[in-house]
C-alpha cells in the first residue's frame, strides 16, 4: 500500500540501518522527496528529523531543477511529535529496563518522558539530582534510545580524580590539541561528566572552549556531552566557583531527578526490589536472614527521607538484613539500622512542603498519610481491626476495611 506510512516508515528505516552496517558513509545523506507518494515524503522527512540526519531536496521536471528543503523548526516539532507517541509506548514498555520497576509516579513519568524526547537532540543535557539519585542510569538510558547508541558511553567523574591535571589529562590528554582518550573513545557516541560541580576552574576553561569549537565546526565526531551535578549550578555560578559562560553551554536541556521521598507509589516497588538484591549481595552464611518486611517497617522506610536516596536506602537494607534475627523485620529492626540527621526533611516538610512547579498529585499524597498511619496501627493493635480502627479515628471496621481495599493496604 503506497499510502501505508507505518509500513513505508519500517520498511525505509531497515533499508537506512542496512546501508550503515554495510560501512557507508552516514554524514552526508541526502533524501529525495519528489518521487513516489506523500507517505513516502513522510517517511523520510521523519528519519532525517531523527536517526539519521539529512539534507532534503525536492525537484522539478517541468523547470528541470532541483533544490533543496528546508523544514520550519515548528512543522518539525509537530512531525516529531508523531514519533515520540511511538517512543512513549516504547519507554512504558521497557521502564523495568531502566530502574527496575514499572513507574506510576507522577514526577518519574515526566521525567522519562522529556528525557526520551531529549534523547533524539544533539544537544547538551544537564542532570541534576541529589547524591545518590540514578543520574548514572539516566545518562546511560538517554545514550541507548538515542541515534548515537550504537557507539560508545564513556564516563569520567570529576570527583575521583586526583588534581586538577590529572582530570585535564583524562579529558584533554597532555596537549589540548591532541584530543584525549575520553574525546576519542565517545567518538559519535556519548560522553558523561559526573559531578561537574567538582571541576577544577582550568578545566572548566578548556571544556568550554572545547564546546564552542566543536558547536563552531559542526563536527559529527564529537561525542554528544551529558553532565551532572549534586548542587544546583547556579548557586555556584553565584559564588564564583563555575564559570557561567559554561553552565548555560552545558544546560541548553536539563532534566531534574527527583529525590526518593518525592517519588510516591514507586518508592515501595524501589524498597521491595533493593531488599531482594540485598539479599543476594550478602553472605550465603546469612541463613536466618529475613524473609520479609513488615507492614510497619514497610512504612518506616516509606516516610523516611532518604537524604542519600537510593545509595543510603541500599546499605539501609543490607544493615537490617545482618542485623535482624527474625524471618520479618519489624518497624524496630528499620528504626535501628536508619541513620538519623539533622538535615533530614521531616514527614510534615515532606508533605506539606513539595514543590508545585510542575503540579502535585494529590490523591498520592493522601494515600501516602494513609498507609504510613494504617501498618502502623496495626502492628500496635497486634492486628486487631477493630482495636486499630479506634487508633485511627475511625467509626467502624468496616470503616478501616474500606480504606484498606481503596489504598491497596495488606491486612
Amino acid at each position: 500500500d503506497p499510502t501505508d506510512i507505518d509500513k513505508i516508515f519500517e520498511l525505509s528505516e531497515k533499508a537506512l540501518k542496512t546501508y550503515k552496517e554495510n560501512g557507508n558513509d552516514m554524514d552526508h545523506l541526502w533524501f529525495h522527496l519528489s518521487p513516489g507518494t506523500w507517505a513516502m515524503s513522510v517517511s523520510w522527512m521523519l528519519l532525517s528529523q531523527k536517526e539519521f540526519p539529512a539534507r532534503l531536496i525536492k525537484s522539478s521536471v517541468k523547470d528541470n531543477t532541483v533544490s533543496e528543503v528546508e523544514i520550519p523548526f515548528e512543522v518539525s516539532v509537530q512531525w516529531l511529535s508523531k514519533i515520540y507517541e511511538n517512543s512513549d509506548k516504547f519507554l512504558k514498555e521497557n521502564q523495568n529496563k531502566i530502574l527496575g520497576i514499572e513507574i506510576k509516579s507522577l514526577s518519574m513519568e515526566r521525567l522519562f518522558s522529556k528525557a526520551f524526547k531529549f534523547a533524539s537532540r544533539e544537544l547538551p543535557i544537564y542532570i541534576e539530582g541529589e547524591p545518590g539519585t540514578e543520574k548514572l542510569e539516566m545518562a546511560k538510558s538517554i545514550h541507548e534510545i538515542s541515534p548515537r547508541k550504537n557507539n560508545q558511553f564513556v564516563s569520567i567523574d570529576c570527583a575521583l580524580s586526583l588534581s586538577a591535571q590529572d582530570l585535564i589529562t583524562k579529558l584533554f590528554g597532555h596537549d589540548e590539541n591532541d584530543g584525549d582518550p575520553a574525546f576519542s573513545l565517545a567518538s559519535q557516541g556519548t560522553l558523561y561528566i559526573q559531578s561537574i560541580e567538582t571541576m577544577p576552574k582550568e578545566c572548566q576553561k578548556l571544556l568550554l572552549a572545547h564546546l564552542e569549537n566543536s558547536k563552531s565546526n559542526s563536527s559529527s565526531n564529537s561525542p554528544r556531552i551529558i553532565v551532572s551535578s549534586r548542587e544546583n549550578l547556579m548557586n555556584l555560578v553565584e559564588t564564583g566557583d563555575f564559570l557561567e559562560d559554561l553552565m548555560h553551554a552545558i544546560s541548553i536541556l536539563i532534566l531534574k531527578i527527583p529525590p526518593l521521598r518525592e517519588r510516591g507509589e514507586d518508592l515501595n516497588q524501589i524498597i521491595t526490589k533493593t531488599f531482594e538484591e540485598a539479599k543476594k549481595l550478602l553472605p550465603d552464611d546469612l541463613d536466618n536472614a529475613p524473609k520479609e518486611i513488615s507492614p510497619g517497617a514497610m512504612n518506616y522506610l516509606l516516610n523516611h527521607p532518604w537524604p542519600g536516596n537510593v545509595n543510603e536506602l541500599k546499605t539501609t537494607l543490607q544493615r537490617i538484613i545482618i542485623q535482624c534475627e527474625k524471618n520479618i523485620v519489624t518497624e524496630n529492626d528499620a528504626i535501628e539500622a536508619v541513620f538519623s540527621s539533622p538535615t533530614s526533611v521531616s514527614i510534615k516538610e515532606n508533605i506539606l512542603n513539595r514543590s508545585i512547579s510542575e503540579g502535585v498529585d494529590l490523591p498520592n499524597i493522601l494515600s501516602d498519610v494513609v498507609k504510613h498511619y494504617v501498618p502502623r496501627a496495626f502492628e500496635e493493635a497486634n492486628y486487631k481491626k477493630g482495636e486499630a480502627a479506634k487508633l485511627l479515628g475511625l467509626p467502624s471496621q468496616q470503616t478501616l476495611d474500606n480504606w484498606c481495599k481503596k489504598h491497596g493496604i495488606n491486612t
